[in-house]
């Protein structure tokens, strides 16, 4: 079975694809859930990420990539931790755009 998170007119929804139809649930596929009984079609259907995040932490480990670009560059003798916004999550087939690649005179 394929869940989805995809936008409804009152906000984000989980569901699951029967077909060419997306089936609405009450709840996330890892949580108790029934089918609401609302339905939308897949190919109208805004898909969102499949993830409901308070916070993204990340581990900046390629250090060692860096140093091949920067020879001079010193490792750290510790993980670097850093947090990245949630409106960094995407969709599947999502465009993201810098500020100044849509807005002229920026």
């Amino acid at each position: 079975m394929r869940y989805v998170r995809f936008l409804t007119p009152r906000g984000p929804s989980w569901g699951f694809v029967d077909g060419d139809v997306i089936r609405a649930t009450d709840g996330p596929p890892y949580a108790a859930h029934q089918q609401t009984g609302q339905t939308q079609l897949l190919r109208f259907a805004k898909l969102l990420a499949p993830v409901t995040p308070t916070k993204i932490v990340g581990v900046a480990l390629n250090y060692g990539a860096w140093t091949k670009v920067h020879p001079n560059l010193k490792l750290p003798t510790e993980p670097i931790f850093f947090y990245k916004v949630l409106s960094a999550i995407t969709a599947v087939c999502t465009c993201m755009f810098r500020k100044n690649e849509f807005q002229s005179g920026v």
